[in-house]
């Protein structure tokens, strides 16, 4: 709304011809320099031909400024606060202003510097002036801002190094947070306090224990001590140093857990079961449950039913980050197999002049297949004999002359994995 210059009348005694003490109005001005406010509340009236009234109000360093207007029925009004170096209510931008529908409107804000602010009352309605009730309160702070709470990580990476701030100040509230690298001697900006967070600074280049300190300032400028914190700044990502089963390895459990192990703690940007993803040989997604492990340096995956022998797994687990926040290269996908698991055990039971006999013992799961014997001969091992096993134990006899010794091996197949025996000598 175009602001009009007038004047109207504050109260005053006026003498009348009958003699007679009658209240009347005396000027107040409707522009800066405003009239000088002496006490902390008075009676107004604005609207209609009279748009605003301003007050001149003596206001000291490190103080809290509250104006409230409380306009009669029907009045619409609003309340604006100017700096010490305004000019003109039509041409300066207000500090804070309230300008909400209907007559009763409340500022406040925190001075730092003290001095002459000037607060206009505003009215809205065109018919009359409504009167207002000014009312102020000026508080001085003398206390800095607490902390509620402040951390910081353990580790973090140069670019971003945050602290978690929760503070209060009761008189002119927190208006500023700064996270400063005090081992480095750098400036570093006041960031606005917008209530419990993460405020963050960046860390000169480089991995290594640095010093830092978080401060909190208030509205009137008061710093609380700063608070200090030891962060190692890690700018490496983790790196992958194995995992179990191995690429092409074999799963002999059916509820065999695939581990992959890191060179450094690790999580995971979600849910450690989000982001590991097992498939079956058709497509089909694996339900399981993702684990940290220990230090955090292994992540665990188990599936939550049994995986069928001859299974084809296809696992892969991506976000994987350090505490710093630092993320892996992408990692290669497993691709492992699901076997029952065999052995084969051999022993010489006796020799003769021509003949040694040997005793075979064997998992359940390679009886009737057949088991390839080898011979050493000539410094390498030859396939000698083919034996089809009858039960988990049996016998059978080799030609003295045949070789050095002898061996029994189990090639596998989909569903079980191969077997090798010792190695028996065929007797002197």
């Amino acid at each position: 709304m175009h602001r009009l210059l007038a004047h109207v009348l504050s109260f005053a005694i006026l003498i009348t011809a009958a003699g007679f003490a009658q209240e009347v109005r005396a000027a107040v001005a409707s522009e800066i320099p405003g009239t000088p406010l002496l006490g902390r509340s008075v009676v107004g009236s604005v609207g209609g031909a009279t748009i605003d009234e301003v007050y001149a109000v003596n206001v000291p360093s490190g103080s809290v400024l509250i104006a409230t207007v409380q306009g009669e029925f029907g009045a619409e009004l609003g309340v604006y606060l100017f700096e010490p170096d305004a000019t003109s209510i039509l041409t300066a931008a207000p500090i804070t202003s309230s300008a909400r529908p209907g007559g009763t409107q409340s500022i406040s804000t925190a001075v730092q510097l003290g001095g002459t602010y000037y607060v206009d009352i505003n009215g809205r309605n065109l018919d009359r002036a409504y009167e207002y009730t000014l009312s102020l309160a000026i508080a001085r702070d003398t206390t800095p801002p607490t902390f509620t709470s402040v951390s910081m990580p353990a580790r973090a990476r140069s670019g971003s190094v945050c602290a978690a701030v929760t503070a209060r100040d009761v008189t002119s509230g927190v208006r500023d947070v700064r996270v400063r690298e005090s081992s480095s001697g750098a400036a570093a900006a006041w960031l606005p306090y917008t209530g419990p967070g993460k405020y963050c600074t960046t860390a000169s280049a480089g991995s290594g224990a640095r010093g830092f300190d978080v401060t909190i300032r208030n509205g009137v400028g008061l710093a609380a001590a700063p608070r200090s914190f030891s962060v190692i700044i890690d700018d490496d990502a983790p790196v992958l140093s194995g995992s179990t089963p191995s690429q092409g390895g074999v799963l002999y459990e059916p509820r065999g857990s695939i581990t992959w192990s890191f060179n450094e703690p690790v999580r995971l940007a979600g849910a450690v079961s989000d982001n590991i993803y097992v498939v079956s040989q058709a497509g089909a997604r694996l339900a399981g449950v993702g684990q940290l492990l220990g230090d955090g340096t292994r992540v665990r995956w188990t599936p939550l039913v049994g995986l069928p022998a001859g299974s084809i797994l296809l696992a892969a687990i991506t976000g994987v980050r350090d505490q710093a926040g630092n993320e892996t290269v992408p990692i290669e996908s497993l691709e492992i197999l699901r076997k029952q698991r065999s052995s084969l055990d051999l022993a010489r039971i006796r020799s003769g002049s021509r003949w040694s006999w040997f005793r075979y013992t064997t998992t359940r799961n390679l009886i009737g297949r057949d088991v390839l014997m080898e011979t050493y001969t000539n410094g390498a091992w030859q396939i000698s004999a083919v034996i089809t096993t009858s039960g988990v134990n049996g016998t059978f006899r080799v030609e003295r002359s045949s070789g050095a010794a002898i061996r029994l091996r189990w090639a596998g197949d989909e569903r079980v994995d191969g077997a090798t025996s010792r190695r028996v000598g065929l007797g002197g």
